[in-house]
């Protein structure tokens, strides 16, 4: 009798581990600060957009890429940090890096000269798991020579 209610007990704590962590992620989740986000921006001279190579990825991606398009005179700097958020309940999220992570500091430049760039996020990297939903990548630019920043997004889908 000791054996099985020893069993039960190891059964009901499992689950009960089980139960918190699945739910843990979401308890870490944060507001976004940004509502609506475009992923163009048109300026005076120029415009820039951002978007997903792809529309809809499986849950075991490893990695995501983003291209960055200029098209115009106008000249863009940005760098390589990124936030990505996901879409639940009629809000955005912030979706939390996991471990150790961090980000090269490039100051990044597109203009007509160099019009396009591809950034590559590895999930492994930033510990990203993605369930099934709807998310945005999310990076910030300025226009150079002027005080204008700008926030874009790049929505894809997780099936």
């Amino acid at each position: 009798m000791k054996k099985y209610s020893m069993l039960l007990l190891g059964i009901l704590t499992l689950l009960l581990f089980w139960g918190c962590t699945s739910s843990e992620d979401e308890a870490k989740m944060i507001p976004s600060k940004y509502k609506n986000i475009s992923n163009t921006y048109k300026g005076e001279d120029f415009q820039l957009s951002m978007n997903s190579s792809k529309d809809f990825y499986s849950p075991f991606l490893d990695e995501i890429t983003f291209e960055m398009k200029h098209q115009g005179k106008g000249i863009v700097t940005f760098g390589t940090p990124f936030i990505v958020e996901r879409y639940k309940d009629g809000e955005w999220y912030k979706v939390p890096f996991r471990g150790d992570y961090g980000f090269n500091s490039i100051g990044l430049t597109l203009n007509f000269n160099y019009n396009t760039y591809n950034q590559t996020v590895s999930m492994r990297e930033y510990g990203l798991n993605f369930e099934k939903g709807v998310y945005r990548f999310v990076k910030d630019f300025d226009i150079e020579d002027s005080r204008k920043k700008f926030t874009l997004a790049a929505v894809f889908k997780v099936e």
